[in-house]
């Protein structure tokens, strides 16, 4: 298996890819799986599983917007 991209516990934003309902919207990754590309990521109490292309790690997020 490869490394994965995020691990639990880390703090994602869903980005410009990701489906209109979460675009923007930061959370929790809870979960890998089920799928070798996937999470289970928390959007305030609402588990959704979304594809690991369409977060990225709310630290990148800001450190660009800061530059």
């Amino acid at each position: 298996m490869g490394k994965l991209k995020f691990k639990r516990g880390d703090k994602v934003v869903a980005n410009e890819k990701a489906p209109g309902d979460y675009r923007g919207r930061q959370a929790i990754v809870v979960q890998h799986g089920p799928g070798t590309a996937e999470y289970a990521v928390n959007f305030d109490g609402q588990i959704v599983y979304l594809n690991s292309w369409w977060l990225d790690p709310v630290d990148e997020v800001t450190n660009v917007q800061q530059e």
